[in-house]
């Protein structure tokens, strides 16, 4: 189980994930019917459900989700640094390989920190005069 930091990261990754995403990887964990509230409800709603499900005694575990977010997450959401596997890299991660490891909340940090970057720059370049 991931400590507090590692868990706050995993449930603001599943929420910011874009809704085609989220289902995506709910189709992947195929949970029972009834375990989720339905599509059209918050997926702030959606997510601690789904990780309740993964935890508890019915649920694949935590490192199964983390190995198909990793195959859903997009290559240009990560740098070479933070394209490390979320879990431990002896699991599968889709084309990934020879990547140092960090831990969950290092890589996750890494991605928040790159889409600020993305932000900023796009923020910046709207406000630039233009010659």
């Amino acid at each position: 189980m991931p400590d507090a930091i590692d868990r706050l990261k995993l449930v603001q990754t599943l929420n910011g994930l874009p809704m085609n995403q989220f289902e995506e990887l709910v189709i992947a964990l195929n949970p029972p019917a009834g375990i989720l509230p339905p599509n059209i409800a918050a997926q702030g709603n959606r997510t601690p459900e789904l990780l309740r499900w993964v935890e508890g005694p019915t649920g694949p575990g935590v490192p199964q989700l983390q190995v198909v977010l990793n195959l859903i997450l997009p290559q240009s959401q990560t740098t070479p640094q933070s394209s490390a596997s979320l879990v431990d890299p002896s699991l599968p991660t889709g084309e990934l390989t020879n990547v140092p490891s960090l831990s969950l909340a290092q890589t996750l940090e890494l991605d928040d920190l790159n889409q600020q970057l993305t932000l900023l720059r796009r923020s910046l370049t709207k406000n630039l005069p233009s010659h």
